[in-house]
Parts: structure tokens; sequence; C-alpha cells
């Protein structure tokens, strides 16, 4: 049985539903025209980009990165665990002829 909203709760609603027609309209953007004849941008060799991205010096993991690991493994763990318990799981799957859940 579907319950529907009182006309004093309804009311309301349509009130906001209706101001939001009033909104006004995206603004116009003043944009160029493409230029088919533009020449590409220069390309960058990627090789300079790394040596200078691998001569950077890193920090040395500290305990803060190493317990924010072990919470984001623990949290990695819970999210493979299974959702339905294996009780449920069984009654579900069991006689109706619905889906097996693995």
């Amino acid at each position: 049985m579907v319950r529907s909203l009182p006309p004093v709760a309804a009311f309301p609603l349509c009130l906001m539903l209706a101001a939001c027609g009033d909104v006004a309209a995206w603004p116009e953007v003043d944009l160029p025209p493409p230029d088919d004849g533009a020449a590409f941008p220069a390309l960058v060799p990627l090789e300079p980009v790394l040596a200078a991205a691998a001569a950077l010096p890193q920090a040395p993991p500290t305990a803060d990165m190493s317990a924010r690991q072990s919470a984001l493994e623990a949290r990695a763990a819970a999210l493979r665990a299974p959702v339905i318990p294996p009780d449920a799981r069984d009654r579900l799957g069991g006689g109706d002829g619905g889906p097996d859940f693995p």
C-alpha cells in the first residue's frame, strides 16, 4: 500500500517545484570560432620529464604513513568480506528457485 503525502505537506513541495521554473537561464558564453588552420602545440619529449621526476628527493616512510597503510589495508579487507552473512545466504539461496549466491 502506497502512502501519499497529506495536502498540507504536498503544497509547500509544489511551491518549491514551481519556484524552480523561474531560475535564470544559463549565461551566454562568447567563444571564439574554432580555427581549423591552427598549428598543434609542440610535443615535449617524455624522457627529460621522467628523469626530472626521478631526481626529486623522496621522503622515507614514517610511522604515520605505516599506520595509514595498515588502516587502508584493514578497510580493503573489510570490503572484500562477504556482504551477506553466511546464515542469511543459506536461508536466501535455498528452495525458492531464486539465484544461488556465491
